[in-house]
């Protein structure tokens, strides 16, 4: 990028020959032939403006120019002052210098230029004098080295420091042969990733170009003569030896698109990572983001261009890391069961146990297909235990566990079974579902409690939630669990569903 001065031109008619009006004539005069002006190309020229009682009227012009143009526009400014005699007053602002003449003899004004120019820092002078050389042939001629020479005795540059200059302005390939064989590289590659190459694909191949300093017409002339060696060959292929190089061409260009896709996919990674990550933020003390996280979440997985399903698998799995699984076999929905115990509303949450855990016994179906539940809801009984899915109970449980510091859910209720020996009398007394007391294995009094006295809090019993509503025909009659449920569906989770063998749930 060229870092050339800015120098400010203000030019201003003050012959005092002529009276305002014809001043302000010789302003517009002045204005068009420099918006014409070669050296003024893509320079915009503003109006020096005053408010008389005869109105507005303009006195001078204002533009700015670089270093590089200096010359050539106050060279301009002679030829016109030669032509048509008339007092201007020239004032240049030069970084912090100011070079003022009055004048209305163009050999005057011309004997200023050379003061001019020792304004500009002669490095940037000679920089930007360089940049416009290479842009050129992208590289030095001979008349270029010597004229630039010239110009760095007359700046008083060191050879060292000059040498750094014209390195700059040539860029990392030095020569206009080192820049065309780079590019030709470059383009091999691109049309070995894609042949042909799209409309998108040749204007980034010209744009590159550019950058390198390369002239237009040795980037033609080399994607002409690429592109016919590659059709050339794609048409012959005649000799083991050629057919041997497309082959290793066409290793080497897998070998990169491979390693562009592993870099690609691990950039994916990384940008699901980090959504995973404020998404992470936005739900640490809450199951669900915030209003305003949520539009901070769709604006960033907008811009991180995530589909909107990916993101939300990335949430559904942060939400389960977080706050516990809600896998299913059969397609059942228990977020609802997870918030009610992330709430703590046990009661609430044990019935919703009730309606999830036959929701998925009935997606089963006498098909065992979730694509074709029935109709009519089905009750659980010993007969149909094994219907209920593994991985739907272990659900149900973990979440239980979770949220209880490890006292509820169906594995503590197996632990239990184990500790009373498998007695199915002795498990709804230990988990508080019954009351009485036996001799023995004999039961002399044993009596169910009602549902609604049951304990829903964290200070029940362990095991004592979830209840098994979801087995009961009635509760009518209070909560009676039979001993062949009991028994059938402890033996069930310990050995189909080793539940036992199960992690220990984390605090949530």
């Amino acid at each position: 990028m060229t870092t050339n001065t800015l120098v400010k031109v203000v030019v201003q008619i003050t012959d005092t020959d002529l009276d305002p009006k014809e001043r302000a004539e010789e302003v517009q005069f002045l204005h068009e032939e420099l918006q014409h002006a070669s050296e003024m190309q893509g320079v915009r020229v503003g109006f020096l403006e005053r408010v008389t009682n005869e109105g507005t009227l303009q006195f001078g012009v204002r533009f700015n120019i670089s270093g590089e143009q200096l010359r050539a526009v106050l060279e301009g400014l002679c030829d016109r002052i030669e032509a048509h005699p008339v007092e201007v007053l020239v004032t240049l602002y030069i970084d912090a210098m100011t070079l003022q003449v009055k004048t209305r003899d163009s050999e005057e004004l011309a004997a200023t230029i050379q003061a001019a120019e020792l304004l500009v820092p002669p490095r940037r002078t000679f920089l930007a004098k360089a940049e416009t050389y290479a842009r050129t042939y992208g590289e030095f001629s001979p008349a270029e080295i010597a004229n630039l020479e010239w110009i760095r005795q007359q700046l008083d540059i060191p050879p060292p420091e000059a040498e750094r200059l014209l390195a700059k302005a040539l860029g990392p390939y030095r020569t206009r042969q080192a820049k065309q064989q780079r590019y030709r590289e470059v383009l091999v590659e691109e049309l070995g990733r894609q042949f042909p190459p799209t409309n998108e694909s040749r204007e980034i191949l010209k744009e590159y170009a550019v950058n390198l300093k390369l002239p237009a017409e040795d980037e033609l002339a080399i994607f002409e003569e690429v592109l016919y060696k590659i059709q050339s060959d794609a048409d012959v292929k005649r000799s083991e030896k050629e057919t041997e190089a497309v082959n290793t061409l066409m290793q080497e260009n897998t070998r990169l698109q491979a390693e562009l896709q592993e870099q690609a996919a691990a950039d994916r990674q990384a940008t699901v990572e980090h959504y995973r990550i404020e998404f992470a933020k936005a739900i640490e003390t809450t199951l669900y983001p915030l209003q305003y996280d949520q539009g901070r979440l769709e604006q960033a997985r907008i811009i991180w261009n995530i589909p909107a399903e990916e993101a939300r698998a990335i949430e559904q799995a942060e939400i389960a890391r977080r706050y516990g699984s809600i896998q299913t076999a059969v397609g059942a929905d228990y977020s609802r069961l997870r918030e009610l115990l992330w709430q703590g509303k046990w009661q609430e949450a044990d019935r919703e146990t009730e309606r999830a855990l036959l929701k998925a016994f009935n997606l089963v179906g006498q098909t065992g297909s979730a694509n074709q539940p029935l109709q009519d809801v089905r009750i659980v009984d010993h007969t149909t235990l094994e219907q209920l899915p593994c991985l739907d109970l272990l659900t149900v449980d973990q979440l239980w566990r979770r949220y209880s510091d490890n006292r509820f859910g169906f594995k503590v209720q197996a632990q239990i079974f184990e500790e009373v020996q498998a007695q199915p009398q002795e498990f709804l007394r230990a988990v508080g579902w019954s009351e009485g007391f036996s001799l023995g294995n004999t039961p002399l009094i044993q009596s169910s409690q009602p549902y609604n006295q049951l304990q829903f809090s964290r200070e029940a019993p362990e095991g004592h939630l979830p209840t098994w509503r979801w087995c009961c025909s009635s509760l009518e009659g209070g909560y009676v669990i039979d001993e062949i449920i009991v028994d059938t569906f402890l033996s069930r989770l310990i050995n189909a569903c080793q539940i036992l063998q199960s992690a220990s749930s984390p605090n949530p």
